[in-house]
C-alpha cells in the first residue's frame, strides 16, 4: 500500500516537473544556437577584414560576404536554427558588419522558412528591435534568388497575407507601400519574366514557387528545396 502511494506521488511529481525540465532544456538549446551563430558570424566578419559600410552597392556587399570561407557553414547553421537566431536578433549581431552578415545568411532559407522568417522579423520591427533598413533589405534587396521570391509568389494566399501586414505596418512609408503595390499588381513578376528571357540559365528555378513545392510534396517529396 505504501509502495503504491509512493509510486503515485512520484508520478505526480514527474508530471508536474516535466514541463519545467522541457522548458529548461529548450532554453539551453536556444542559448547554444545563439552562441554558435554569434561565433560563426564573428568568424565571417574577421575573414572579410573590411568595413561593409564602405562598399557602395549592395551587390558588392553581398558578394563580399559570400566570399568568406565560413559563410557556407553559417548558412547551413542558420537554415537549421533560424528561429532562435531571429528571436535573439540584437544579441547575435552587434554592429553594421555583423548585422549585414546575419541578414544575408537568412536569404538562403528554404522558401517556406523564408516566408515565415519575414513575418517574424516584421513583428520584431513593430517592437522596435529591427530597423527599417534591415526590414527593407530582407524583403526587397536580396541579390540571390530570393530577390524573386515575392514577385514569383505574389498571388499565393500566404504571400498576399504578408503584403497586407506590410501595408498595415508601413502605411505611412510611401516607398514601401508603392513597392508593395508594384508586387501585388503582378508587374514585378512581369519584370522578373523579362529578366528570365535575357538570362540563359533562367532566373526563376521551380524551387522558388510555393505552388511547385506543394505539388512536389504531393508526389512524394519530403522537404522543400533550398531555393539556391
Amino acid at each position: 500500500m505504501h509502495l503504491k502511494r509512493h509510486i503515485v506521488l512520484l508520478l505526480g511529481f514527474v508530471s508536474i516537473c516535466q514541463p519545467c525540465f522541457s522548458a529548461r532544456r529548450s532554453e539551453m538549446v536556444e542559448q547554444d544556437a545563439v552562441k554558435q551563430a554569434k561565433t560563426l558570424i564573428s568568424r565571417v566578419d574577421k575573414e572579410l577584414d573590411a568595413s561593409l559600410e564602405e562598399l557602395f552597392a549592395m551587390t558588392q556587399i553581398l558578394s563580399k560576404i559570400e566570399s568568406a570561407p565560413t559563410f557556407k557553414e553559417l548558412v547551413s547553421y542558420t537554415t537549421a536554427n533560424w528561429e532562435s537566431i531571429v528571436d535573439n536578433w540584437g544579441g547575435i549581431a552587434v554592429d553594421e558588419n555583423t548585422r549585414l552578415i546575419q541578414l544575408h545568411a537568412l536569404l538562403f532559407l528554404p522558401p517556406e522558412d523564408y516566408l515565415n522568417c519575414l513575418k517574424r522579423v516584421l513583428k520584431l520591427y513593430e517592437q522596435g528591435d529591427v530597423d527599417r533598413h534591415e526590414m527593407f533589405m530582407l524583403l526587397f534587396s536580396a541579390e540571390n534568388e530570393k530577390r524573386w521570391f515575392l514577385s514569383s509568389n505574389y498571388n499565393d494566399p500566404m504571400v498576399m497575407e504578408l503584403f497586407d501586414e506590410l501595408s498595415r505596418v508601413f502605411s505611412k512609408d510611401q516607398q514601401i507601400t508603392e513597392t508593395i503595390k508594384f508586387y501585388k499588381s503582378g508587374k514585378a513578376k512581369k519584370r522578373m519574366n523579362l529578366f528570365a528571357t535575357r538570362n540563359r540559365r533562367g532566373i526563376m528555378p521551380w524551387s522558388l514557387c510555393l505552388c511547385c513545392i506543394q505539388r512536389w510534396r504531393m508526389k512524394g517529396g519530403q522537404t522543400a528545396s533550398k531555393g539556391r
